[in-house]
């Protein structure tokens, strides 16, 4: 749900935002979700994807590091 309304804040504004959901390590499938944001925002193309987790106490930019992930997806919103 943070996810999604922190997608939804974004998108408000004018940021293009996807959400991105993982299988972590020892799960038996998909184990958490975030969202990353594109930069710059406005109508024209991203130049960069920033995650951004609300549910982790991290910095924006942080993602779980790929040792920890068995398969990830991207979903455009």
């Amino acid at each position: 749900d943070q996810s999604t309304a922190l997608a939804a804040l974004f998108m408000s504004v004018g940021y293009k935002a996807q959400l991105k959901v993982v299988q972590g390590k020892g799960a038996p499938t998909w184990s958490h979700v975030y969202i990353r944001v594109g930069v710059p925002p406005g109508g024209g193309p991203v130049e960069r994807w920033i995650p951004l987790d609300p549910s982790v106490d991290r910095p924006a930019g942080w993602e779980p590091p790929k040792s920890m992930i068995v398969r990830s997806k991207v979903f455009d919103i």
